[in-house]
């Protein structure tokens, strides 16, 4: 009966870890394709309604925002997974299109926890989100 026991809670243990570590690596690839919707209706949403808009990545909160004016208010917003860290700063960074659709070029980094990958991805001058790669 010890022995069934100890080895039921053995195999608990041992398949706990990877099935957490798979949850995190789920999130995670759910999380990219909205993470580029969320993007790209930003820089859409700036452009037909000609007014500066702002994705907000707070990391203390663990989410994107979305900010539109008339007046300026949360429109949509995404959590970022658990296992994500985003290694841009401890506070928020923003995100700004113009009227046209245009924003800032840079490159933004997140880090696994679950898997310990590294996501970079750069922005294009213009606002593209391009060259998304992830190394382990």
């Amino acid at each position: 009966m010890v022995l069934v026991l100890g080895v039921t809670a053995g195999l608990g243990l041992l398949l706990a870890g990877p099935a957490a570590v798979s949850r995190a690596s789920l999130a995670e690839r759910a999380f990219w394709p909205a993470w580029q919707r969320l993007w790209r209706t930003a820089r859409q949403l700036a452009i037909s309604q000609h007014n500066e808009t702002v994705l907000v990545v707070v990391p203390a909160s663990r989410r994107v925002e979305l900010w539109a004016p008339k007046p300026w208010r949360c429109r949509q917003t995404i959590p970022i997974p658990r296992s994500l860290r985003w290694l841009d700063g401890p506070t928020k960074t923003d995100f700004r299109f113009n009227a046209q659709g245009w924003g800032q070029a840079r490159t933004v980094h997140w880090r696994s926890t679950a898997t310990g990958h590294h996501w970079q991805q750069a922005v294009q001058f213009g606002g593209s989100l391009v060259n998304v790669y992830e190394t382990a």
